[in-house]
C-alpha cells in the first residue's frame, strides 16, 4: 500500500517548509526630547500620561453630559464600530484559509441505460460468462452514498500566513479608527458647546449695552430738547444704539448653529436640544494643568500615527505573501465514506470508498505578473513608511503651533481684562462729567463705543483660549473614551528601516 509514503513525503515538505519574505521589525522614531514652544504657554506641564475625560476640567455638569451621550449614540461612531466588525470578519475568512477544508454529504442516484445505444446494448443481451446470466450489464440501478472530503494547502511558504496577519492588522487600524472618531467627535462637541456659551454670553453682554445705550440716548434727547445738545449728537447717540441693535441677528444666528450642530452630533431633535440648551449660562473656564508630556508620547498617542505605523506592518505583510507567490503551492485532498445499492448496506463491509490526492503547482512562467506584483508591494512599504514619517512631523509641528496658540491666547485675555477693567472706570466718568456738562457728546459715545468693544472682546478672548484648549488636548490624541493612556512603548524608526533590512533590494 503507497499511502505511507504518500504521508512521509507529506511530512518530509511539512518539515523543510519556511516562510519568506522581510520580517517587520518595530524600533524607535527619534524626535525631539521637548516641545520648544512649552515654555510660552503657561498652565502646561511634560506629564506622561494623558488624562482621562479631560473636559471634567470644564466643570460644566452639562457639557459632560452632552459628551457621555455623543460617544454613546453618535452615529458616526457606530459607523466606525461596524467597521471593526467588517476588518475582523475579513480576518477570519482570510485566516480560514490555514486550515483544511472538511464537507460531508450524502445522496442517492437511479439510472435506466438504453437498450438501442449501439455500443452499450450488446452489453444487456450478451450472457455474463461469470455468473452465467443473461447480460454483461444491469439496465437499471440505483446507489446511495455517504462521505466526507477533506482539502488542504499547507502553508508551506507563509503566504496564507502573511495575507492573515495583514488582514489582522487592517482590524486594528479600523479599531484606531474608531478610537480617534471618538476623539474627533468628542472635540466637535466640546467646541460647539463652548461656541454657544459663549455666543449667549456676547448676546447678554450686548443687552445689557444696548439697554445702557438707551439710557444714554433718553439723556441726549433730554438735554437736545432742552438746547444743551445738537441735533448732530442726538443722531450719533441714535447712529451707535442702532449699530449695536444690528450685530444681535448675528448673535442670534450664531446661538441657533451650535444648538443644531449638537443636535446632530448627538442624533437628537433640533426641538429638544432647543428646550435643553436655549437658557442662557456663564462660557466656563478650563481650570488645572494640561498634561502635555513628550514628543515622543504622540507615537502612541495619536490616531493618525498609529494608523499609519500599522499600514506600514500591513505592507510588509502584503509584500512578504507576494514573495510567497512565486513559490510551488501543494495541494492535499482525501475522500472517505461508503456506496452501496441498499442503504442498510452502507455500513456493512465492503462498502466503504476512499481516496487520496496530492498535488504542486508552480507557475514557473507568467510574463512578469508576479514580479511586478512583488515590486507594486514593495513601493506600496516604501510610501507607507514615508507617510509615516511625514505624519509623525506634521503632529509634531501641529502641537508646536498650538502651544504657541495657546499661550497668546492666555496673554491676549489677560490683556483684554485689564482693559475691560479701564473702559467700565473710563465710561463711569464719562457719564458723570456729560451730566455736569464738563465733556460734550462725542467723548461720552466714545467711551461708550470702547466699552461696548472690550465688553465683546472680553468673551472672545476667553472663547479663543478655551477652543486653543480644545485644539491642543485634540492635537495631543489620546485615548478619550476609556482609561488613562501611558505612551512608553516603541514604533518602527524610518531612518532604520534599510539598516534592518526592510527595505528590499
Amino acid at each position: 500500500m503507497k499511502s505511507p509514503y504518500y504521508i512521509s513525503v507529506v511530512a518530509m515538505l511539512l518539515l523543510v517548509s519556511c516562510s519568506v519574505g522581510p520580517k517587520y521589525q518595530r524600533s524607535a522614531l527619534q524626535v525631539q526630547p521637548i516641545y520648544l514652544s512649552l515654555e510660552k504657554a503657561a498652565g502646561t506641564a511634560s506629564a506622561a500620561k494623558a488624562t482621562k475625560d479631560w473636559w471634567h476640567c470644564f466643570e460644566d455638569a452639562i457639557l459632560n453630559g452632552l459628551v457621555s451621550e455623543a460617544q454613546k449614540q453618535n452615529i458616526t461612531i457606530e459607523i466606525a464600530a461596524e467597521r471593526i466588525k467588517t476588518a475582523r470578519s475579513y480576518q477570519t475568512a482570510v485566516a480560514a484559509f490555514r486550515v483544511p477544508t472538511v464537507n460531508v454529504g450524502a445522496g442517492f442516484t437511479a439510472y435506466q441505460l438504453s437498450e438501442k445505444e449501439p455500443l452499450l446494448g450488446p452489453a444487456f443481451t450478451m450472457a455474463n460468462p461469470i455468473s452465467g446470466g443473461t447480460g454483461l450489464l444491469n439496465r437499471e440501478g440505483s446507489s446511495f452514498l455517504v462521505g466526507a472530503t477533506v482539502a488542504w494547502e499547507p502553508d508551506l511558504f507563509g503566504r496564507i500566513e502573511k495575507r492573515a496577519n495583514a488582514a489582522g492588522i487592517r482590524g486594528e487600524q479600523a479599531e484606531i479608527f474608531r478610537e480617534g472618531t471618538v476623539i474627533v467627535m468628542t472635540s466637535e462637541v466640546i467646541y460647539n458647546y463652548l461656541q454657544l456659551r459663549g455666543a449667549q454670553n456676547r448676546i447678554d453682554i450686548m443687552d445689557s449695552n444696548i439697554e445702557k445705550q438707551q439710557k444714554t440716548l433718553e439723556l441726549v434727547k433730554t438735554n437736545y430738547e432742552s438746547g444743551l445738545a445738537s441735533e448732530l449728537d442726538l443722531s450719533r447717540a441714535q447712529a451707535l444704539l442702532a449699530t449695536m441693535e444690528s450685530s444681535m441677528p448675528q448673535l442670534e444666528t450664531a446661538e441657533k448653529t451650535h444648538i443644531f450642530r449638537l443636535a446632530i452630533l448627538l442624533s437628537k431633535a433640533p426641538q429638544e436640544m432647543l428646550v435643553r440648551l436655549s437658557e442662557h449660562r456663564e462660557l466656563p473656564v478650563m481650570r488645572g494643568i494640561i498634561p502635555v508630556g513628550l514628543p515622543s508620547d504622540l507615537l502612541q498617542r495619536r490616531a493618525d500615527i498609529r494608523i499609519a505605523e500599522r499600514e506600514m506592518a500591513a505592507t510588509n505583510a502584503e509584500l512578504a505573501a507576494a514573495i510567497a507567490d512565486r513559490y510551488p503551492q501543494l495541494i492535499l485532498t482525501s475522500g472517505l465514506g461508503a456506496q452501496a445499492e441498499h442503504i442498510g448496506d452502507l455500513l456493512t463491509s465492503g462498502s466503504d470508498i476512499y481516496g487520496l490526492g496530492i498535488g504542486v503547482k508552480w507557475n514557473v512562467f507568467d510574463g512578469g505578473l508576479r514580479e511586478a506584483m512583488k515590486n507594486i508591494a514593495e513601493s506600496n512599504f516604501r510610501s507607507a513608511a514615508l507617510r509615516y514619517e511625514q505624519t509623525v512631523q506634521n503632529a509634531l509641528g501641529e502641537v508646536e503651533v498650538l502651544l504657541v496658540n495657546y499661550g497668546n491666547s492666555q496673554r491676549f485675555a489677560k490683556s483684554i481684562k485689564t482693559a475691560d477693567k479701564h473702559s467700565d472706570t473710563a465710561l463711569a466718568k464719562a457719564i458723570t462729567l456729560y451730566e455736569a456738562g464738563l465733556i460734550d457728546q462725542i467723548d461720552l459715545l466714545d467711551a461708550q463705543r470702547q466699552k461696548n468693544s472690550v465688553s465683546d472682546l472680553e468673551v472672545v478672548s476667553r472663547l479663543q483660549t478655551v477652543n486653543a484648549v480644545v485644539s491642543l488636548y485634540k492635537a495631543l490624541g489620546g485615548n478619550w473614551e476609556e482609561k488613562v493612556e501611558t505612551s512608553h512603548g516603541k514604533v518602527p524608526d524610518v531612518n532604520d528601516f534599510e539598516k534592518n533590512g526592510l527595505f528590499l533590494n
